[in-house]
């Protein structure tokens, strides 16, 4: 391809190659981090049993898939994640508008949430355990109520954000309830609402971790890892830990990403 100005442009790279590119920009960090555990755990410096070398760490992974017991943990973790964020999601957007929309109920829900935010996660499992005992409801709902206050929050920031001359706008032009919420108050905060999806994922799946270590149900990344540490077992502690640590990243580079761009995209809050 020749330009205006009689020079040969270089062609555009094709979307593989971009993708590819990006993929091996964010995995060699990652790479070079698994190189130095692997060196420091060979070194001697501290003994293999109590801080083993990548590759033993990869090897007792790969017995563990074998087994099926991987895919079992991953499945129940993943499960008691998803069912618990869904609903946070649905109850914390729900609330989350109501607070933005009207003033008295901001005034009376927002000393609330404040409260119950400033409680860790893992402090209210144990309270959640008294009422549904030691099971999944008590994870999932444990789950469930920390997604909802961050959402809450999110969705309630964002309603608030919209500027009010757009509101006016809209109301003086007529418009009805229902068109000033679609047209006008969920694209404005919309930035704000899928941003607080994304951490109350990432914020359940660190509490999730923690109360399946306390919980004991049989299966679970946590009970797995919680298993590694009765039995003395350091490489089937930090497997399940890479694991964790890998289901995280995927998760928030890939997964929650795209959502995020093509949903805000899609209302067009972005250009």
């Amino acid at each position: 391809m020749v330009t205006k100005s009689g020079t040969q442009a270089l062609p555009a790279p094709s979307r593989g190659r971009v993708i590819g590119r990006e993929i091996w920009h964010s995995t060699r960090p990652i790479l070079f981090v698994f190189a130095l555990w692997e060196l420091a755990g060979r070194s001697g410096i501290v003994h293999q049993a109590l801080f083993p070398p990548f590759s033993t760490v990869a090897l007792r992974l790969y017995e563990l898939g074998q087994r099926g017991l991987l895919f079992v943990d991953l499945a129940w973790s993943l499960y008691r994640l998803i069912v618990g964020v869904a609903l946070g999601i649905l109850l914390g957007t729900a609330f989350g508008i109501l607070m933005g929309a009207s003033k008295k109920i901001e005034v009376w829900m927002l000393p609330i949430l404040d409260f119950f935010l400033s409680i860790p996660g893992v402090a209210i499992y144990p309270v959640v355990v008294l009422l549904f005992g030691l099971s999944n409801q008590a994870i999932i709902v444990t789950l469930a109520f920390e997604a909802a206050l961050t959402v809450m929050m999110n969705t309630w920031t964002g309603v608030r954000s919209v500027p009010r001359i757009l509101i006016d706008a809209a109301r003086s032009m007529g418009a009805s309830f229902r068109t000033l919420f679609y047209r006008v108050m969920l694209p404005g905060s919309l930035a704000f609402i899928v941003t607080g999806y994304r951490l109350a994922f990432t914020r359940a799946w660190r509490i999730l971790v923690a109360t399946e270590l306390m919980g004991g149900l049989g299966f679970g990344l946590g009970f797995r890892i919680q298993q590694g540490r009765q039995f003395f077992d350091a490489a089937l502690v930090l497997a399940g830990v890479l694991v964790i640590a890998i289901i995280g990243v995927i998760t928030e580079r890939t997964l929650l990403r795209w959502v995020e761009a093509r949903t805000v995209e899609r209302w067009g809050t972005v250009t």
